[in-house]
């Protein structure tokens, strides 16, 4: 659903007194714990597959991060479906922890298996997690200036303004994405005493987004996670950045130019508490 008013951050917190909320978060998180299943069987594949099933967990071993990375570009570009990869340095080891996908007409959804990903982060000192957002949401457009500049599909026609301000807003981790990289830093934080390392991206047609916590991000969600609004301020924040009015207003000042648009909304969702780095594809 589009947001086209600013939600301020004072009126968020008292709507957010008088409702009451389960456990300590105030909103589902876009990958939610899944509910306690058995662990699916193990699958070796020689290339990263989108993996509907629940009943197996596929693995690819023996690959490096960027042909890894490679790989998610193609299953975004012919997917319908999201899917989320726990990739692990120390054995170049590329392991499945979606679970739960499903696919409409606007969005696509997915579930983590927060019990495998608990594990792991008590096995592992460093932990990458990948996910994209499919081709498929993104609008198609033949505007050299516009698209070309980026892996987008091509068709008759030029991109509408609107449809230029969804595709800018779809390369970005959502609010909800930021939010449950914030949750799994505190865990990872919790399970490993502070030793170690745990990263958040998102690969998407117009390049990879590598989404962290700062020192002072973290000092603030670690502090706030336990009360009611904890982390609602980061995330309304982000949310801010990505409404429309201010897409449009970034795009305004560079209307020939996407990348340099895109490069300014990277920029205002850096601030004090999070820091965004981009990849080119």
């Amino acid at each position: 659903m589009k947001t086209t008013t600013l939600v301020t951050l004072s009126t968020a917190l008292l709507l957010l007194a008088d409702c009451a909320l389960a456990g300590n978060t105030f909103d589902r998180p876009v990958y939610p714990p899944s509910t306690p299943m058995p662990q699916p069987s193990v699958r070796y594949v020689d290339r990263l597959v989108v993996n509907a099933e629940n009943v197996e967990r596929t693995v690819a071993k023996n690959k490096c991060e960027s042909q890894g990375i490679r790989e998610i570009v193609e299953l975004m570009k012919r997917e319908r479906f999201e899917e989320l990869w726990l990739f692990l340095p120390e054995t170049c080891s590329w392991i499945e922890i979606g679970r739960h996908v499903t696919s409409g007409p606007d969005e696509a959804t997915i579930r983590v298996d927060r019990t495998y990903l608990a594990k792991a982060m008590v096995n592992h000192k460093e932990l990458h997690l990948y996910h994209f957002h499919p081709l498929v949401y993104f609008e198609r457009c033949k505007d050299k200036t516009r698209c070309d500049q980026f892996s987008l599909p091509i068709v008759a026609g030029q991109i509408s303004q609107q449809g230029l301000i969804s595709n800018l807003r779809y390369s970005m981790p959502s609010a909800e994405d930021i939010y449950f990289m914030m949750d799994v830093s505190w865990e990872f934080d919790q399970r490993r005493d502070g030793d170690g390392r745990i990263m958040n991206s998102v690969v998407t047609p117009y390049g990879v987004l590598s989404y962290a916590l700062t020192d002072a991000g973290e000092k603030k969600f670690f502090e706030e996670r336990s009360l009611r609004t904890g982390g609602l301020y980061i995330k309304l924040t982000a949310a801010n950045a990505l409404l429309d009015e201010q897409i449009d207003s970034i795009i305004k000042k560079h209307p020939n130019d996407t990348r340099e648009a895109y490069q300014q909304l990277i920029q205002s969702l850096n601030n004090k508490f999070i820091r965004i780095t981009y990849t080119p594809l």
